[in-house]
């Protein structure tokens, strides 16, 4: 399905504009796209970072390999402004990385690269079970590392790697090879690839590229079945990646000249020129659809970095001219789930089943509209997301201090939800954490495509804790659209949500440990306000309704203003440089916590 090309510093312009900052946005950059044109290929690539022997014990060694690592990143950076790279770990490194107590991982995502598992294990045949137990390992050792794992590569086997993957928590995987064939089932093997088989008794013998077509290649498919993969099935839990797989970036010069004939390649001057070819080839052939490029690049030793300078800057000039752009695994992960439809159904008088594609589970969803909306004028969209456990009832109920009722007399469309597990909806509690900021975002998808809604103006407005739910929701999922913040004392980190400080206080006290970095790497607001990138607004009183003093507000406006946002208010009040304290004059009076209605929407007015 062909969606908007419209970007998201788009979006953010255009709200920021309504907001009358346009003065502020100079600097961010926007691409104007017409309904006809296609958007540029995206261009990932994966970095796997092979093992060295013996670097998880000495440090010596684990620090010169990670310093070629981020040399690397360094290269990209300087000859390609805004390169995102995509870092998948083995093992061995990741050890290491614990050991060590190092960042690294943290470290490339706050530059705006990828990270992922390079497990490297489908040369071993294992029994099922043992096979899932073994990526569900890597996964959780490197979802401790603060960033969570969505995409492995190294799995495919003789063995059932589509379902070890799924089964450990994988969203995609990258690096289809020959090798990926032995799972099928004799005689099931396409024709024009039985004769690679022959001989193919481990990856690193059997590493031609598999699949061959451009339609593979540049569109990432769906598949459960390790027995059928190259099928593509919609409702598959697995997301199969391919590009240029085969021999990846050193051997870029020799699969363009069709003289590759598996691994084993070493980087040089005529690389980068094959690897412009193959961006160019991807571009040529790009129908509409959104296009994927990527590409692996085993980094075992230290390359040669004037070749990789070449490299990165083959890739700027294909950048330049508008035809590809930067882009992490995750990144065409998001564009793959953005362009599949929503699932959506009318239970009337406003209320609507939508399915979280994550969990599957049917979102009680309630559209209170203004009246006589019409399409010809559409309107802004405001999704009311609920604080601690409640669900959307809170928005619903007479004598809210919110109510959607209201915000739609004043002229916007509210949206107001259950998330999973809680009110009308199926699926289980979460407590805000990535399955419900997925069910979120495509409650966001959805919304901005309804009759009378303006698609480019549809924000966010958090109750407490909900704003961990909105901040993951805007930091993880961009191409959603949520195009602005509106954060009402919402509480940053586990010590005010889950008792992890002096007061014990909290409402996930008890729900999980508070040494539990994998549980609260998804829920501490803390974390994602990093990644916010859009108008925010923080309302905060005199007296928090929760916590005992305003350090969550401070925290949230300074994190937000570091993180470019375009814009940062408190209150009605711009933030334009980091706040030590908050002055009593900037808060709003407590008595205007029985009346959010009024305040927000004095600050949507310049929406309409």
């Amino acid at each position: 399905m062909h969606r908007s090309t419209t970007s998201h510093f788009g979006r953010v312009a255009a709200v920021a504009a309504a907001f009358g900052l346009a003065a502020a946005l100079t600097a961010v950059p926007t691409r104007a796209t017409s309904a006809d044109e296609s958007s540029p290929v995206k261009m990932a690539i994966s970095i796997h970072v092979e093992g060295w022997r013996g670097e998880d014990t000495n440090r010596e060694k684990f620090e010169h390999h990670r310093a070629v690592l981020v040399e690397i990143a360094d290269a990209a950076e300087e000859e390609s402004p805004g390169a995102k790279l995509t870092f998948e770990l083995n093992a061995t490194f990741v050890s290491a990385l614990h050991n060590f107590g190092d960042d690294f991982v943290t470290e490339m995502a706050a530059r705006g690269h990828g990270v992922g598992v390079h497990a490297d294990v489908g040369g071993t045949p294992l029994p099922p079970a043992d096979f899932a137990a073994r990526l569900t390992s890597m996964k959780a050792a490197f979802d401790d590392l603060g960033v969570p794992a969505r995409h492995v590569s190294g799995i495919c086997s003789a063995s059932p790697w589509v379902e070890a993957a799924v089964a450990a928590g994988f969203e995609a995987t990258t690096g289809m090879v020959a090798f990926c064939l032995k799972s099928l089932p004799t005689g099931s093997v396409p024709p024009e690839y039985a004769d690679l088989l022959v001989g193919c008794d481990v990856p690193s013998v059997c590493h031609e590229q598999v699949p061959t077509d451009m339609e593979h290649k540049a569109h990432p498919w769906r598949t459960s079945t390790s027995a059928d993969w190259l099928t593509a099935d919609p409702e598959g839990q697995l997301l199969l990646i391919a590009g240029e797989s085969g021999g990846g970036i050193p051997c870029a010069a020799e699969a363009v000249a069709g003289e590759l004939t598996g691994g084993g390649c070493d980087l040089d001057a005529a690389d980068a020129e094959g690897f412009g070819t193959w961006l160019d080839e991807y571009a040529e052939a790009d129908d509409g659809r959104p296009t994927s490029f990527v590409t692996a690049w085993s980094v075992g030793s230290v390359p040669d970095m004037d070749h990789a300078r070449a490299l990165f800057r083959a890739a700027a000039d294909r950048v330049a001219s508008g035809r590809v752009a930067w882009a992490t695994v995750a990144d065409i992960i998001d564009a793959e789930a953005a362009d599949a439809p929503v699932e959506a159904e009318d239970a009337g008088d406003g209320h609507w089943w939508i399915t979280n594609p994550t969990s599957g589970a049917r979102l009680w969803t309630t559209v209170v509209a203004p009246d006589g909306l019409d399409a010809a004028s559409p309107v802004p969209a405001v999704v009311l997301v609920p604080g601690g456990s409640a669900d959307g009832s809170t928005f619903l109920d007479a004598g809210s201090s919110l109510p959607a009722r209201f915000l739609a007399d004043s002229g916007y469309v509210a949206v107001v939800f259950d998330p999973d597990g809680r009110g009308a909806s199926g699926g289980s509690e979460d407590y805000d954490g990535s399955v419900h900021q997925d069910g979120l975002s495509e409650i966001v998808r959805w919304i901005a495509t309804y009759p009378g809604v303006d698609p480019g103006r549809v924000g966010l407005v958090s109750r407490s804790y909900g704003v961990t739910m909105a901040t993951g929701a805007i930091t993880r999922h961009p191409e959603a659209g949520a195009s602005f913040l509106i954060d009402w004392e919402g509480p940053v980190d586990r010590n005010d949500t889950g008792g992890c400080d002096a007061a014990h206080t909290g409402h996930l006290a008890g729900v999980a440990d508070c040494s539990d970095e994998t549980f609260w790497s998804e829920r501490e607001a803390a974390t994602f306000a990093a990644g916010i990138d859009v108008p925010y607004v923080r309302l905060q009183s005199r007296t928090d309704h929760a916590q005992p003093d305003s350090d969550s507000a401070l925290m949230m406006v300074n994190t937000v203003l570091g993180a470019g946002s375009p814009q940062v208010q408190l209150n009605r009040r711009t933030v334009a440089a980091p706040l030590v304290s908050i002055p009593t004059r900037m808060l709003l009076a407590d008595r205007l916590d029985r009346k959010l209605g009024l305040v927000v929407t004095d600050i949507l007015g310049a929406l309409t």
